[in-house]
C-alpha cells in the first residue's frame, strides 16, 4: 500500500502543513537575511576579512570610502532580488510554482555557502547577488502558490502570516548575531550566522515536493483532473461535488478573462486594476530606504549612537 499524498492530510490540516512546512521557513529566512548582515558589520573577525567595508576601525576619507563600499555590496542583496522575482513572472508560469520554489531556494543556498565560505571580496560580492537572485524568486513565488491554494475566504488571514514570520527571522537573526559577538578572534563568530540559514531554505525544499501544485497552474496547463484532485484534497470534499466543481469553473472563467498574452492582459485590463500595482509599487519604493537602513544596518546605527559599546549597541537593535 502506497504512501497517501500530502501525507494524508486534507482540508485546513493541509493548509496549515503547508503554512509552517513551506511559509514559514520561506519568510523566516527572508527576515533572517535582512537582520543577519548588520550585525556582522559590527565584527572584528569580519571586518579583518573585509577591510573594504570596514567602518568600525577606520576614519575620515577612509572611512567615509568604506563607508559607500559597503553599502554597495549589502544593497547588492536587493538588486539580485529585484532580478529574482521579475525572473519568476515568467518561470512560474512555465515551470509551475512547486518547481521555481524549489530552484530559487537551491540557488539561494549556493549564495548562502559562497558567502559562508568567502575569504575573498570578489567572492562575498558575488555571493551577495546569488543569495539575492533566489530569495527574491520565492518570496515572489510562495505567496502566489500560498494563495492559489487557499479557499477564497481564508486567502487574505493565511497571506497575511507572511509579515509574521518576516519579524521573527530578523529577531532570530539578531539574537544569533548577539550570541557570536562573544566568540572572539574566530571567523565562526560570522561564518556560523550566515550558514544557518542554510536550514530553512533545505526544510522548504524537503516538503515543497510534498505538497500540492498550485490548482490554478494545473487548470491552466490543461492538467484538469489533476487540479480537482487538488481541490478536492484542499477542500476536503469528493472530487467530483459541486464545490469543487464551482471552483474549476471559476478558475476556468478567470483564465479565460486573463488570457496568457501580455498584449491581451494589458488589452483587458481596467483602469481600477491597472493603478492598483503602481501605488503598491509606488509605496514600497518610498519605504525601501527605511526598510534597508533599519534591518540591514540596524545594530551599526545604534552601535554609533551609544559610542563604542558594541554590545551595547547590539542589544539596543534587538529590542528597538
Amino acid at each position: 500500500m502506497g504512501l497517501k499524498p500530502y501525507f494524508g492530510l486534507r482540508g485546513n490540516a493541509l493548509l496549515r502543513a503547508a503554512l509552517f512546512l513551506v511559509v514559514c521557513p520561506t519568510f523566516t529566512c527572508y527576515g533572517y537575511n535582512m537582520g543577519v548582515t548588520g550585525g556582522l558589520l559590527t565584527l572584528d573577525a569580519f571586518n579583518s576579512q573585509f577591510p573594504r567595508i570596514d567602518t568600525i576601525h577606520t576614519h575620515g576619507a577612509q572611512n567615509q570610502e568604506n563607508s559607500q563600499m559597503q553599502g554597495t555590496v549589502i544593497a547588492l542583496y536587493t538588486v539580485g532580488g529585484i532580478f529574482g522575482a521579475l525572473s519568476c513572472i515568467f518561470l512560474g508560469d512555465l515551470w509551475g510554482r512547486r518547481k521555481v520554489i524549489f530552484i530559487t531556494n537551491f540557488v539561494s543556498i549556493i549564495g548562502a555557502i559562497l558567502m559562508t565560505a568567502s575569504f575573498d571580496f570578489a567572492q562575498f560580492i558575488v555571493a551577495r547577488l546569488v543569495l539575492g537572485l533566489g530569495i527574491g524568486g520565492y518570496v515572489a513565488t510562495v505567496p502566489v502558490w500560498q494563495s492559489e491554494i487557499s479557499p477564497a475566504h481564508k486567502r487574505g488571514s493565511n497571506v497575511v502570516t507572511d509579515g509574521i514570520f518576516v519579524g521573527v527571522g530578523v529577531t532570530l537573526a539578531l539574537w544569533i548575531d548577539l550570541g557570536f559577538y562573544f566568540v572572539k578572534g574566530n571567523s565562526v563568530s560570522w561564518r556560523f550566522p550566515l550558514a544557518f540559514q542554510i536550514v530553512m531554505p533545505v526544510i522548504t525544499m524537503i516538503f515543497i515536493t510534498m505538497l500540492p501544485e498550485s490548482p490554478r497552474w494545473l487548470i491552466k496547463n490543461g492538467q484538469v483532473e489533476e487540479g480537482r484532485k487538488v481541490l478536492a484534497a484542499l477542500l476536503d470534499l469528493d472530487e467530483h461535488s459541486d464545490d469543487v466543481n464551482e471552483n474549476i469553473l471559476s478558475i476556468e472563467t478567470s483564465l479565460a478573462y486573463c488570457p496568457g498574452s501580455w498584449t491581451d492582459k494589458t488589452i483587458k485590463r481596467n483602469r481600477r486594476t491597472e493603478a492598483m500595482p503602481r501605488t503598491q509599487f509606488f509605496f514600497y519604493s518610498m519605504e525601501g530606504p527605511r526598510q534597508v537602513t533599519h534591518q540591514h544596518f540596524h545594530p551599526e546605527l545604534w552601535s554609533s549612537y551609544v559610542g563604542p559599546n558594541l554590545l551595547l549597541g547590539k542589544c539596543m537593535a534587538i529590542f528597538y
